[in-house]
């Protein structure tokens, strides 16, 4: 009888042991790597593929996500439409699935349409495409075309990857400020929180996946009522892990909202994010591990992905940049020490002024001066810049990387140039975007070449410029005149985008875009410069610039010389020089402080009568 004990004690322990061994193995755990916001940075993606390889050494099963925007910013994107270079090196370095951000637009639905279909005949693996929330009956008819192209490559709302006994569904949403800053997009699109809890839904009921990740192209924000990814997380809790795009966010620790997970690791493959999460009992997720995993110059690149990018350079020199007569590897000039990327704004301005009076070829004389083509100013929106100029010797592969966004109607890589007219009175309205926004938007910085301008920061907001002028190569200053028309070259993005920032700003900032004669412009491309190429690049006129420049040197300072800062806490300095919407503020100021003194007058006799009447 004791054997018999024994026998089933030992029997009960080993089961109970087995039980707990076998669950604590199939508890799941899953390795995720992901990226955004590449901008065709295609070389240090070859340099990451080999760190995807490596992290695939330690875990066969590890999944590589990618939010967006991976094209539009080195040379390698003028083989957007032909090549589908981005999708190829992205699928060649593992990514599994990737979704659309706002710059895979910048070539209109015609070259979104183009890349699509040159990435489905490619030879070699492409991601999957996920985009969830696009609105196709609400979109305009030019949308149509993508639509096709979407039906063709096979983009779906969600797609699901299985990896070592994981099924994680994935879904994709282009955010809202996304599309503000695709102009070009014709494709609408539906809300990202009423869309996520849409798909979510659909995929737990047909798909009861282990996890649901979202891949968004729509952002953090450290103001939390403009953090479009954080209110998704609150908005739909069901979602496990949010890699969040658009931003360009470095966030060195997760976000957590509830179960939630944001990651982000930083734009233009600078680094490759890691996360390792493990699933609870109740099938939500913890983060056992978050890597940032830095992609530096000296490592080396995956020879497979090398020897592509060294194809598409050639393509890139011999079918596109020998329209220039230029190469990438080209030097230009000698920049004489490190340029901030303020300095570099003004050096692209003072280019761009160059070019246009050099190159410009117009039959209409009225913009020809004795030295060239007659330009009042130049202006140069931070948010264009993709980045400054080393030390050293600058090439033609450095400018276009440095100020690479878009097409022109002709198809040719680069935003062109346009030539607009605009008042004394407007121009001063639009540098109080620089003068009230900059210091907490470094976006809305302006860089100008032939104008300056004064401001006060103790000001009413829109109210701190006091005066501009223009300012000549020679440095004569000379102020506006409210109502006359001045000639100013800006690129063709920017000029589409001032409707938006005149809504933006509810009217506190105005300009109406004219052409030579005083007419209010709506369709900038028969404003567009044009020289012997065809469109005057906004890359080609810099690149043309620091040609003529040869040598950069002087420009630190620059910024402080144009943008003239009075501190004064005078009367006349804070009031003199009112905008309308300061005129409009004083007013309402005036009326109702009025009306407070007049009830106090009315509550103070009241009073006395009351006191009349008792002592009465």
């Amino acid at each position: 009888m004791k054997k018999i004990h024994n026998a089933v004690f030992f029997a009960v322990f080993f089961l109970w042991a087995g039980i707990l061994f076998c669950k604590e193995t199939t508890t799941k755990k899953v390795d995720i790597l992901f990226t955004h916001d590449v901008h065709s940075q295609l070389d240090r993606e070859a340099k990451a593929a080999l760190l995807v390889k490596k992290e695939q050494k330690k875990n066969p099963d590890v999944f590589f996500f990618d939010a967006g925007d991976f094209s539009m910013g080195t040379l390698y994107q003028m083989l957007y439409t032909t090549e589908a270079a981005e999708l190829r090196i992205l699928g060649m370095a593992g990514t599994d699935v990737t979704t659309l951000g706002n710059h895979e637009f910048d070539y209109g639905s015609y070259g979104l349409y183009d890349m699509l279909e040159s990435a489905k005949n490619c030879r070699g693996p492409v991601p999957r495409i996920v985009l969830a929330n696009a609105d196709w009956e609400k979109s305009g008819p030019g949308a149509l075309v993508i639509k096709q192209a979407f039906d063709d490559y096979g983009v779906k709302p969600y797609v699901v990857v299985e990896k070592g006994g994981v099924r994680i569904a994935v879904f994709g949403i282009f955010g809202k400020n996304a599309l503000f800053c695709a102009p070009t997009c014709e494709v609408a699109f539906a809300g990202q929180s009423e869309s996520a809890e849409k798909i979510v839904s659909v995929i737990k009921a047909e798909e009861k996946p282990d996890m649901i990740v979202c891949l968004s192209h729509s952002g953090t924000n450290v103001k939390k009522s403009k953090s479009e990814d954080e209110i998704l997380a609150e908005n739909v809790p069901s979602i496990d892990l949010i890699v969040s795009g658009h931003s360009h966010t470095t966030l060195a620790e997760p976000v957590v909202h509830g179960n939630t997970c944001i990651v982000s690791c930083g734009a233009y493959s600078e680094n490759i994010g890691h996360v390792e999460l493990e699933q609870n009992n109740d099938g939500r997720w913890n983060v056992v591990d978050y890597t940032l995993i830095p992609v530096t110059d000296r490592m080396p690149e995956d020879a497979e992905l090398q020897t592509e990018l060294e194809s598409f350079r050639d393509d890139v020199d011999t079918k596109y940049l020998s329209r220039y007569n230029l190469r990438s590897d080209e030097i230009l000039a000698q920049n004489s020490g490190q340029l901030s990327e303020t300095d570099a704004g003004y050096v692209m301005a003072d280019c761009v002024r160059t070019a246009v009076k050099q190159l410009e070829t117009v039959s209409d004389n009225s913009t020809f001066s004795g030295t060239g083509r007659y330009v009042d100013f130049v202006c140069i929106p931070s948010g264009l810049l993709r980045g400054t100029y080393a030390s050293g010797p600058v090439t033609v592969a450095d400018v276009f990387q440095s100020f690479s966004l878009g097409i022109g109607p002709d198809g040719y890589t680069g935003y062109p140039l346009v030539s607009v007219w605009v008042t004394g009175k407007d121009i001063k309205s639009v540098t109080e975007l620089d003068a009230s926004l900059s210091p907490f938007m470094d976006t809305v910085s302006l860089y100008f070449s032939g104008l300056a301008f004064t401001y006060n920061p103790h000001r009413f907001i829109f109210n701190k410029v006091e005066k501009a002028m223009t300012v000549t190569e020679d440095g004569t200053e000379t102020p506006l005149v409210d109502n006359k028309l001045y000639r100013c070259i800006i690129d063709i993005y920017t000029a589409r985008m001032m409707k938006g920032v005149v809504g933006v700003t509810k009217g506190m900032v105005q300009i109406v875009p004219r052409d030579a004669q005083g007419n209010p412009v709506t369709d900038f491309t028969k404003q567009i410069v044009y020289a012997k190429s065809g469109e005057l690049k906004g890359w080609y006129a810099i690149a043309y610039g620091l040609r003529e420049k040869r040598v950069i040197s002087g420009y630190s300072g620059r910024r402080e010389k144009m943008k003239l800062r009075d501190s004064s806490w005078a009367p006349a300095a804070l009031f003199l020089y009112p905008s309308h919407f300061a005129v409009l503020v004083y007013s309402i100021s005036c009326i109702l402080t009025a009306v407070c003194i007049l009830l106090i007058v009315l509550v103070v006799r009241l009073k006395r009568k009351r006191k009349q009447k008792q002592a009465d």
